[in-house]
């Protein structure tokens, strides 16, 4: 399949919606978050598609790493928290990569407690997606130096530390963001 060239030199000077969106003036607040939101689905959907030939999606593919790295079986609870998803999705992820051979679950613990654990066939199909995995690190990632990325990874996980400790404040105290994103109560709650 070819693509077509354009015809003329106000076609090559086009710009895509995507580029227009980006140059969008916002404060710097929302230009970050805008930045982050789009390269997360982005992100998302380039790893869905590189990961497919093994079988995967980018969720499942990141779920199999964590119990992975983690080096012994992990409780729902534990894979949740790692994967900052709730229980109820990691139960659904865990309950289709068990029925494709991919991992196992324990429950011979005391109570309900289930412990999932990576099966050899997880492992091969893991070890199969090395390759792919470097290979969309290094097309993201290009033109990137080394101190960037040193320092875009630790304004992300301060971001990562604010808003966990910002979703936590919310849930604990039912409240609502205030337009300096502190969390106020409600009416009802009000002391």
């Amino acid at each position: 399949m070819t693509t077509a060239q354009p015809s003329s030199p106000e076609r090559s000077n086009a710009r895509s919606p995507q580029e227009e969106c980006l140059e969008i003036e916002l404060t710097p607040q929302c230009e970050l978050m805008r930045a982050v939101y789009i390269f997360c689905h982005m992100m998302m959907r380039v790893v869905d598609r590189a990961v497919e030939p093994e079988g995967l999606t980018g969720s499942r593919w990141h779920l199999l790493i964590v119990v992975r790295d983690c080096g012994e079986p992990l409780t729902i609870t534990q894979l949740s928290e790692r994967l900052f998803l709730s229980s109820q999705n990691v139960s659904r992820m865990i309950a289709s990569l068990e029925a494709d051979g991919l991992v196992s679950r324990d429950t011979s613990g005391p109570g309900r407690t289930v412990r999932v654990a990576l099966t050899e066939h997880g492992s091969a199909r893991l070890e199969a997606c090395v390759q792919l995995a470097e290979s969309c690190a290094d097309g993201m990632l290009d033109g990137i130096s080394e101190e960037q990325m040193r320092l875009a990874t630790l304004v992300l996980e301060r971001t990562i530390l604010n808003t966990v400790a910002l979703e936590r404040s919310l849930a604990q105290n039912g409240s609502q963001l205030h337009r300096n994103g502190e969390p106020t109560h409600s009416p009802e709650e009000a002391p």
